[in-house]
């Protein structure tokens, strides 16, 4: 009774410390992608990191991603397949447009052990795309990435990319608003000097 006590104690010290290596290899995977989506140069360099992370979270065998802008026009795809990081040329359209109006991760059974995961990558404020990914099933059918991990990387995601889009239109507006205050500037300096020529035309002493 002793052995089997010190044994299930010693089973439960390893499971916990193998939880908390994945848990912070997780984590660290996904600050290193927030960090990486704000300071992105544009959409495009943004899709091929979170497309680069999901691959490594999930282990998968080909992992797309696909961004559209406010209008719902796509404006970045990467592909990840054993050949490589390129443009995505394949991508699971109907599932995708599936889990962009229903804003729910989905699940589809492929064959040959092969499941695939949808998820959408979304705010309250917007839905910014979708992540897909074909991943080997394990034993008893179930997918080899924890769907809580999935979850967490979209979210994650998707704040990153709203913080990088509000970066950028403040930035923007600043600009305006810089031009703005030169322009009125300017203007009441001629009016100031229209005024000025007014009076003296009026009375020169």
């Amino acid at each position: 009774e002793l052995l089997s006590i010190q044994a299930a104690g010693a089973f439960e010290s390893t499971w916990l410390q193998q939880e908390l290596r994945t848990s912070l290899r997780t984590t660290s995977l996904l600050y290193r992608l927030s960090n990486q989506i704000i300071q992105a140069e544009n959409l495009k360099d943004a899709a091929s990191d979170i497309a680069q992370t999901a691959h490594k979270l999930a282990k998968s065998i080909t992992t797309g991603i696909i961004l559209f802008n406010a209008e719902g026009d796509m404006v970045a795809e990467v592909e990840i397949s054993s050949e490589g990081v390129h443009g995505g040329s394949d991508h699971p359209m109907e599932i995708i447009r599936d889990v962009m109006v229903s804003g729910q991760l989905i699940y589809l059974s492929r064959g040959q052990s092969i499941i695939r995961a949808c998820l959408p990558i979304q705010t309250p404020i917007r839905t910014y795309g979708a992540v897909w990914m074909d991943m080997p099933e394990n034993q008893g059918n179930k997918h080899a990435a924890n769907p809580n991990d999935l979850q967490a990387l979209v979210s994650q995601t998707a704040i990153a990319l709203e913080r990088s889009l509000l970066l950028v239109e403040s930035q923007r507006q600043a600009v305006e608003i810089k031009a703005a205050y030169n322009m009125l500037e300017s203007t009441y300096d001629q009016t100031l000097a229209a005024l000025m020529s007014a009076l003296d035309a009026r009375d020169r002493e």
